[in-house]
C-alpha cells in the first residue's frame, strides 16, 4: 500500500512567510489563486 500524499511541501514559501509575519512589516498576508491550487 502507497502512502497517500494530501499535500505538497512549499518549505522555500513557507520560510519566506513566516519570516515576513514574525519580523517584518507584514502584519496579515491573503493567498489569492485558483481553486484546487494548494493554498491551504
Amino acid at each position: 500500500m502507497t502512502k497517500a500524499h494530501w499535500h505538497y511541501t512549499r518549505t522555500d514559501f513557507l520560510d519566506t512567510v513566516f519570516t515576513m509575519l514574525v519580523s517584518g512589516p507584514v502584519q496579515a498576508i491573503s493567498l489569492f489563486g485558483p481553486r484546487r491550487i494548494g493554498k491551504t
